[in-house]
């Protein structure tokens, strides 16, 4: 049997059919995803359970972020540890020049939700950037367990 319907019965462009929308997702760490960043002495560290504990000072981290599609759109960050005094940042470094920049930066155990530079800067280019958490200097005990970053893709639905 074979149907046929007018041209204009599954117009797609017709907004009353198919609706945009932001389908909120998370990607996570534990501790023991970061690493010494370069520079950094990575024997100094001592990875027990999920989390990562300094076992000298002056260390900064930093965890690479991957599984992030294109085009999603950074929403939220935040680094959880036993500290408050020590700062983190989500960036992103262009693949052809090497060069950081920062999303969002806020203390060990507080959220950042306003992407520096703009809404822009907050949505994933995987074709152009990496994207990485990093830490600010951290001392002997201190402790990093891990992280979070809201994002949202838009997706094409049925009303």
């Amino acid at each position: 049997m074979v149907l046929e319907f007018s041209s204009g019965l599954f117009n797609s462009r017709d907004p009353t059919i198919f609706k945009k929308r932001q389908v909120y997702k998370y990607w996570t760490c534990s501790g023991t995803n970061f690493k010494a960043a370069t520079g950094f002495n990575q024997a100094n560290l001592i990875y027990t359970g999920g989390k990562i504990v300094m076992g000298g000072n002056a260390i900064g981290l930093e965890a690479p972020i991957t599984g992030i599609p294109d085009e999603a759109r950074f929403v939220s960050a935040i680094v959880y540890g036993n500290i408050s005094d020590e700062i983190w940042d989500l960036g992103q470094t262009a693949l052809t020049t090497g060069i950081f920049s920062a999303i969002f930066a806020a203390n060990i155990n507080s959220s950042d939700d306003t992407p520096w530079g703009g809404a822009a800067r907050g949505i994933v280019n995987t074709k152009n950037n990496s994207y990485t958490i990093r830490t600010g200097s951290l001392d002997t005990g201190d402790e990093v367990y891990g992280a979070l970053i809201i994002y949202y893709i838009v997706e094409e639905g049925n009303r």
